[in-house]
Formats: C-alpha cells, sequence, structure tokens
C-alpha cells in the first residue's frame, strides 16, 4: 500500500520540481518555498515511520530514496543563503538516518515527538527566511 502511496508522492514531487527548478535570483523564489515545503513534509514523515515498531526497513529505504535527491536538487539550484540553510536540514536529517536505520531501532515515542518539534521549527525559520526575501 505504502509503495501505491509514495509513488503518487514521488511523482508529484519530482513534477513540481521539473516545473520549478529554473534557477533562483537572490529574491523570493516560489520554487525554493515549495521545496523547502515538500522536504519538511517528507523529513516528518521518515520521522513518524521511524517511530514505528518495527521498524519497516523497506519504507525507510524507500523514503531516503525521495529525500536524498530532492536535498541534492534544491542545493544545485540555490544561492549561498539557501544552500547554507539547506545544509542544516540535511544535517538534521542525515543524523537521524543514521541513529534509526543503522541500529535498527525504533524512535521512542517521546523521541519522535521533539524531533519532529525541533524540525518543525528548522523548517520554519528557513520557510520564514524565504518569504522575508525580497521580490515577494
Amino acid at each position: 500500500m505504502y509503495l501505491k502511496h509514495g509513488l503518487y508522492r514521488f511523482t508529484l514531487v519530482a513534477a513540481l520540481f521539473a516545473l520549478t527548478a529554473c534557477s533562483w535570483l537572490d529574491g523570493y523564489s516560489s520554487a525554493a518555498h515549495q521545496q523547502l515545503l515538500m522536504l519538511e513534509q517528507l523529513h516528518l514523515q521518515f520521522i513518524s515511520d521511524a517511530a514505528a515498531a518495527p521498524l519497516d526497513q523497506r519504507l525507510l529505504s524507500y523514503e531516503d530514496r525521495q529525500i536524498r535527491p530532492l536535498f541534492s536538487l534544491a542545493l544545485s539550484d540555490s544561492d549561498a543563503l539557501r544552500q547554507s540553510n539547506l545544509h542544516v536540514l540535511e544535517k538534521n536529517y542525515l543524523r537521524l538516518y543514521r541513529r534509526v536505520v543503522p541500529q535498527e531501532r525504533a524512535l521512542t515515542p517521546f523521541e519522535a515527538g521533539i524531533l519532529a518539534q525541533q524540525t518543525e521549527k528548522l523548517y520554519q525559520q528557513a520557510i520564514n527566511g524565504e518569504q522575508q526575501r525580497s521580490g515577494r
């Protein structure tokens, strides 16, 4: 079931990025804004799935294969400030991935809640920064 849902999500993401992967200027970019929203959604979904016991390694690997290319794409189309923000978000994700997948241990509900809150705050800061850029 998750493959079907994930396929639709991935198709939507790919379409959004294909349509918006134009070069970004120093001003506000709706493409950058949409990428941040999509990355946030995927990151939070990964946290949620990492808290399910027993861990579904196949699902986590599938989600990882979705999120890493999106970070790479967003980083490649960004100016220095966006890249800095994206590197912070990516490091946060990679730290979570290394914490969960190799150890094959699900997050506790408490850990998942704290990580979700921290992740939401990080993305909200990046999204707010994007919205405050000139040109919007």
